[in-house]
């Protein structure tokens, strides 16, 4: 429960600081809250899963998702930076959620 409530605080600090400025606390937050979201089961096979999900997304953030941001940003005129930001994050969660696996993974596997 500690985990979680450290990973929501430093996800919300990170969206009140802003995206732009503090990507790289955003994603600690993510893998951090993945991890915690995992844990009571302590099964190494849900983080697994976790990983190949999120390499999963990544490859479909890379071959349609980045394209579509970059529509939507445009169509809408957003003002700034607002598609490469919106694709680090998710990019970044993707990350947050393969790393928060691996570790989950080496960390609940059973011994013989």
């Amino acid at each position: 429960m500690i985990y979680l409530i450290i990973a929501v605080l430093i996800i919300i600090i990170s969206l009140f600081i802003g995206l732009d400025k503090s990507v790289f606390m955003f994603w600690i937050g993510s893998g951090i809250f993945l991890f915690a979201a995992l844990h009571p089961w302590e099964r190494s096979l849900f983080y697994l899963i976790l990983v190949v999900i999120s390499v999963i997304l990544l490859i479909l953030l890379f071959k349609v998702g980045i394209g579509i941001l970059v529509k939507i940003e445009s169509k809408y005129q957003i003002p700034g930076r607002w598609a490469e930001t919106m694709g680090w994050t998710i990019g970044g969660s993707c990350l947050a959620g393969i790393f928060a696996g691996i570790i989950g993974a080496f960390r609940f596997r059973k011994y013989d």
